[in-house]
């Protein structure tokens, strides 16, 4: 069994999600660098972390010319909640 990656550590200390947040693929990015940072990691390339981040379920919806982040979880019908994070 490998072991969690850092975007897979990151999404299970860090994400939270709850009923009618959002927030853009950029601001959790971000996060996630500051959490890197944190850990004194080198972070993932933004593109990298998208792949990453969506292996995980996750998917990126377009609304109101934000892009937001939606955990797999949170879309029982393909519609539904974005999310947040604890940092």
């Amino acid at each position: 069994l490998l072991p969690d990656s850092d975007v897979q550590r990151f999404y299970r200390e860090e994400v939270l999600a709850t009923d009618g947040s959002s927030i853009t693929l950029n601001d959790l990015y971000n996060s996630y660098c500051n959490w890197s940072e944190d850990q004194e990691k080198e972070p993932l390339a933004m593109p990298t972390f998208s792949r990453e981040f969506r292996a995980l379920g996750v998917r990126k919806e377009k609304m109101g010319g934000r892009v937001l982040v939606i955990p797999a979880e949170r879309m029982p019908s393909g519609r539904g909640l974005a999310a947040t994070y604890r940092y």
